[in-house]
C-alpha cells in the first residue's frame, strides 16, 4: 500500500511538475532531482511493507504513513490540475476552483451543511463564514456551494470576489458590478468609471434594492501558522514545497541542512522579515524559488550566502524594484529567471559577481527593463555586466504559450 501511494505521487508529482514547468520555462533539472527522490522513497517503502510483519514498531509506522495518504489525498486516484499563467498574473490558489466534485474525497457533508445555512431563513441578510488554516480546501467547497443548482435557484443575482490583502475598495466595487451586468448580459454604464467609494456603493445597493442575491468574498490574506515544525525528524528533508501567506520564514526551515529544493508560493513575506538572510546558510540548497513570495522593493544577496544555490527564479514580486548581489554570494549559480516583476527598471546590480552564471531569463518585464536589455550598447556599463552570460532570454506569454527570444 504505502509503496503504491509512493508510485501515485510520482506519477501526480511528475505531471504536476511538468504542467508548471512548461509556464515557467526551465527548471528540468529539478524535476528530475525530485523524480529521483521520489523513487527513492518508493523503493525504501516496498523494502518496509516485505519487513514489516516481523516488525512492530515499522508495522506502526506504516500505518501512520498510509493514514496519513488516505488523510489528504483520499482512497482514489486523482490527478493535479495545473494553474495557467495569463499576462503573468497567476495564483496558485485558481486550480481549486476548476476541480470537479467527482474528484473530491470527503466533501459532501460539508457542502450540505453550509447550502442549509445558507438557505435556511430567507427573510433577512445573512453572513456566514468559512475558516481555517490555509489548505484546508476553503475555496474548493465554497466554489462547490456557490456553484449548486440549488443555491443558484434561490438568487436573482451572483458574485464572487477575491480580496487580497493589499486591496482597493474601488477595484472591489468596480469587479462586483461587472459581474453583476455581465449576469444580465448588458453593459456597465459608463459613468461608473467616475464614480468615487461613495458613489459606487450606492450604486450597487440601487442594483441590489429588492433583490436576493449571493456574494462570496474569497480572502487570499489567511496566514498559515507553521513556526512549530510539523514533524520532530525533518533533518533528512531535502525537498519543500510551501505554499500560502506566511508571517516569517519558519526557523525550522533554516535549520533543515538536507535541503536542495526550496520553492515558497503566495507567501507575502514583508521586507523586514529578511527572507533571503534567513535562507541564506542552508548549507545544500540548490534551488530556490519565490512565487509571490515576498513584498518587499530591494533584495539584497549578501556576500558568503547561498555558496551551494545553482538555480533561482524571482516571479510576479510586484514591489520589487532592485535586486543587489554582493561579491562572494552565490558562487555556484547557473540560473537565475526574473518574472513579472514589473517595477524592475534596471538589471540587477552586481550580476558580474556571478562568474558562474550560464541562464538569465526575464519573464514578463517591465517595458523599460526589456527594453533596456534589448538595446544595449557593447560599451555601455550595462553590457559589461551581462556580457560573460552565455545565454540571455526575453519572453512573453502570448496566445497561451511562451515565446521567447535570446539575445
Amino acid at each position: 500500500m504505502a509503496e503504491s501511494v509512493a508510485g501515485l505521487l510520482i506519477n501526480q508529482l511528475s505531471t504536476l511538475l511538468s504542467q508548471e514547468i512548461t509556464l515557467l520555462g526551465g527548471l528540468k533539472s529539478d524535476v528530475q532531482f525530485i523524480k529521483d527522490e521520489l523513487e527513492s522513497m518508493k523503493a525504501f517503502l516496498g523494502e518496509a511493507e516485505a519487513k514489516e510483519g516481523n516488525d512492530s514498531q515499522l508495522r506502526a509506522w506504516l500505518k501512520q504513513v498510509r493514514e496519513r495518504y488516505q488523510s489528504l489525498y483520499g482512497t482514489q486516484e486523482r490527478g493535479f490540475s495545473s494553474s495557467r499563467l495569463v499576462n503573468a498574473d497567476f495564483d496558485f490558489r485558481v486550480q481549486s476552483l476548476f476541480i470537479e466534485e467527482a474528484q473530491l474525497v470527503g466533501i459532501a457533508k460539508p457542502k450540505a451543511e453550509l447550502i442549509s445555512k445558507i438557505l435556511d431563513d430567507h427573510s433577512q441578510l445573512k453572513v456566514v463564514s468559512v475558516v481555517g488554516m490555509g489548505g484546508l480546501g476553503k475555496t474548493t467547497l465554497v466554489k462547490k456551494v456557490y456553484d449548486d443548482a440549488a443555491v443558484k435557484k434561490q438568487f436573482q443575482s451572483h458574485a464572487w470576489i477575491t480580496v487580497s490583502q493589499n486591496f482597493q475598495f474601488s477595484d472591489i466595487i468596480k469587479n462586483l458590478i461587472q459581474q453583476l451586468y455581465n449576469e444580465i448580459r448588458r453593459p456597465v454604464p459608463p459613468e461608473v468609471e467616475s464614480m468615487n467609494d461613495i458613489m459606487l456603493s450606492e450604486f450597487v445597493r440601487d442594483f441590489l434594492r429588492e433583490k436576493r442575491y449571493i456574494l462570496v468574498l474569497d480572502d487570499v490574506g489567511e496566514i498559515l501558522d507553521l513556526q512549530h515544525s510539523v514533524s520532530p525528524k525533518l533533518e533528512f528533508l531535502t525537498l519543500l514545497f510551501l505554499k500560502g501567506r506566511l508571517e516569517r520564514v519558519p526557523q525550522w526551515v533554516t535549520s533543515l541542512h538536507s535541503l536542495r529544493i526550496l520553492w515558497l508560493a503566495n507567501s507575502r513575506l514583508r521586507e523586514d522579515e529578511n527572507v533571503i538572510g534567513s535562507l541564506r546558510h542552508l548549507p545544500n540548497l540548490v534551488s530556490l524559488g519565490l512565487y509571490v513570495a515576498y513584498e518587499g522593493e530591494t533584495i539584497c544577496f549578501k556576500v558568503g550566502g547561498f555558496r551551494k544555490l545553482q538555480r533561482l527564479q524571482l516571479m510576479q514580486l510586484t514591489r520589487l524594484k532592485w535586486v543587489r548581489v554582493e561579491e562572494g554570494s552565490m558562487p555556484s549559480l547557473r540560473s537565475l529567471r526574473l518574472g513579472a516583476c514589473k517595477l524592475m527598471q534596471e538589471l540587477p546590480s552586481g550580476i558580474q559577481n556571478l562568474t558562474r552564471l550560464e541562464y538569465l531569463g526575464f519573464y514578463e518585464m517591465s517595458d523599460e527593463l526589456v527594453h533596456k536589455v534589448q538595446n544595449l550598447d557593447k560599451q555601455s556599463e550595462d553590457y559589461q555586466t551581462i556580457s560573460h552570460i552565455p545565454q540571455v532570454a526575453i519572453g512573453h506569454w502570448i496566445d497561451g504559450r511562451w515565446e521567447g527570444t535570446f539575445l
